[in-house]
């Protein structure tokens, strides 16, 4: 009784290791070509390179989509430079970002997320200094997030 126990529990054992190793520990994509088994072709982006490029270019559309608003409503002009700053910042990475994508074959948004759009009516409906802070206080959770995004992509490299 007791062999069949162990025989069944090393089975189980054994098992468990090799279902560890099924998964998609780098992301790949089930339409991943491979250039052997295990080992993808060269050149080609996993799921968290689509990730990273869409959630960048969803931000770099909301900078510069909120700097032009801000650019017409600041009151302040220390907001107004620092909304003519992030369009043009953000629309030369934009740019970048979109060869990029387009040479991976990564497609990218050209609008706004609803989250971006909801702020952005939000936005419009103020008026002066009201604008300026809601502005400069979406800005702040915008580029902490972005930071966050960005630290993410640093663990994942090897």
């Amino acid at each position: 009784m007791f062999r069949r126990v162990l025989f069944t529990v090393s089975v189980v054992l054994a098992g468990s290791s090799a279902l560890g190793q099924i998964g998609n520990p780098a992301g790949m994509g089930v339409d991943t070509r491979m250039a052997r088994p295990g080992v993808p072709a060269p050149h080609q982006t996993n799921n968290q390179d689509r990730l990273f490029a869409q959630l960048a270019a969803v931000g770099g559309l909301a900078e510069v989509e909120l700097g032009n608003l801000a650019g017409g409503k600041a009151k302040a002009d220390a907001v107004k430079q620092f909304a003519d700053m992030m369009v043009r910042d953000h629309s030369d990475a934009n740019t970048k970002l979109k060869e990029l994508a387009d040479a991976a074959k990564i497609p990218l948004p050209d609008q706004l997320d609803p989250e971006h759009a909801l702020l952005r009516d939000r936005l419009q409906k103020l008026e002066a200094s009201a604008f300026d802070a809601a502005y400069i206080k979406a800005q702040i959770v915008d580029h902490q997030k972005t930071a966050q995004l960005l630290g993410r992509s640093d663990d994942l490299t090897i």
